[in-house]
């Protein structure tokens, strides 16, 4: 048997609603947690987020745009999303240029590697995309030297990701004089930050010698943290260390 829907989370929601509907814009936003919990209906927050974005709250105009572009709460629309994407990108909502950028490229659209730039531009951590498209090769005049540059300036705000995507393309030399040495400190900046995939690189460049000196301890202590992060194939690695017993490393 269904269990009936908590009163108190409805009235929370209609609350919310009024005060969002009074230009109380900030309410909408809490209108939006009450609605994933049940307390208030994707409609309602459709018309909602339409009144604080047609208000000028272009994070709503964002979020309003997804709507419309996955057909929540309402008839799927892209050509509506599109245009609120635009307006909230002109307003330096990044995530509303990044979102272009991909419309764009299913839609035949014009420049996504523009809008991408000005994600980059408004926010270093958009870079990371901005270097993964280029990288990839995913849009027309995508470059790998520009992938190296985007993931540069994110680093440079200390993105954990851009560090490790830059070191990737240190180590193997793409897109960038090969070396060796900076991979492994990027990856050192970016295990730091908490980046399991960054730890576990660099669990593996000591092991190998590769930019570090190798130090089979060091391997161990860096495998130990990137499974201590959620890398389960180097928890798998070091189980298989421990079971071969000191003095000998299972391969």
């Amino acid at each position: 048997m269904t269990a009936a829907q908590p009163p108190a989370l409805e009235l929370a929601g209609e609350a919310y609603a009024r005060a969002c509907r009074g230009g109380l814009w900030e309410a909408c936003g809490r209108a939006a947690a009450i609605a994933g919990a049940g307390g208030i209906d994707a409609e309602q927050l459709r018309e909602l987020y339409g009144l604080a974005c047609e208000a000028g709250v272009m994070d709503a105009c964002d979020y309003l745009a997804g709507m419309y572009l996955d057909g929540i709460g309402g008839p799927s629309d892209g050509q509506m999303a599109a245009v609120l994407y635009d307006r909230a990108c002109a307003a330096q909502v990044s995530s509303s240029c990044v979102h272009l950028a991909w419309m764009g490229r299913s839609d035949g659209g014009g420049e996504p590697l523009a809008w991408l730039e000005r994600a980059c531009q408004l926010d270093e951590r958009a870079c990371v995309v901005l270097g993964e498209v280029n990288e990839g090769g995913l849009f027309e005049g995508a470059e790998l030297s520009r992938a190296a540059d985007a993931f540069a300036r994110g680093c440079a705000v200390d993105d954990p990701d851009a560090c490790f995507r830059l070191a990737s393309l240190y180590q193997r030399g793409v897109g960038v004089a090969k070396d060796e040495g900076v991979a492994a400190r990027m990856f050192g900046v970016s295990c730091s930050a908490g980046h399991a995939a960054a730890c576990a690189a660099l669990a593996r460049a000591y092991a190998d010698g590769r930019g570090v000196s190798r130090s089979l301890a060091e391997a161990a202590h860096f495998r130990g943290r990137a499974c201590a992060l959620g890398a389960r194939s180097e928890c798998e690695a070091v189980k298989s260390r421990r079971a071969a017993g000191p003095g000998r490393h299972a391969k």
